[in-house]
Formats: C-alpha cells, structure tokens, sequence
C-alpha cells in the first residue's frame, strides 16, 4: 500500500498536521511539535502560515470512521452489558443457583 500524507486524526493536538508527519515520516509527532513551536517563538521561516496551509491543504486520515464519542459510548455500552452480567452471576450465587 502507498504511503499518503494525511491528517492524524488519532494524534491530534489542534488539527492533527504534526500527528500526520509523524506517522507519514514515522517519527515521534512530539518532536515535529517541538519543531513547529521552535519555529513559531523564534520567528524562524513563517512556520505559522505553513501550519495552517497544511490543515487547508492535507487531508484528514479516513482510515478511522469512528468518531471519539461513538467510541466512548460503546465503551460506556461495553462496560454497562459487563456489569449487568456481574450482576446476573451474584444473584445467582446469592440464590443458591450456581451452574
């Protein structure tokens, strides 16, 4: 599969620019930040403008359809059916039933 430089939107700080350089040149995305943000404060080149013409330009990664939360509310269904099951086998325990 080719390489496509994308939006991380896993790793993601503001618009996942950084996140999606680090997975496409698979480096630490902590260390693009630091980059970035060495560049803003210290005026050097206008880095400022080429971060936003990269969350204009590049795409968001499509790979991943679910948003954080769906993912939280099936967590949230996940542990909730658990729980029900935990509750299930104390009354049956309590009850005398034990399979």
């Amino acid at each position: 599969m080719k390489k496509r430089l994308t939006r991380s939107t896993s790793d993601k700080m503001i618009e996942g620019v950084c996140g999606g350089l680090g997975e496409y040149f698979d480096i630490d995305p902590t260390i693009i930040r630091l980059i970035f943000a060495a560049g803003l404060v210290f005026g050097v080149g206008s880095t400022g403008v080429l971060y936003i013409l990269m969350w204009m330009i590049v795409p968001k990664d499509d790979s991943v359809e679910t948003e954080p939360k769906a993912v939280m509310e099936a967590g949230v269904q996940e542990v909730a059916e658990k729980g029900r099951q935990v509750v299930e086998e104390v009354k049956k325990k309590v009850s005398g039933q034990e399979e």
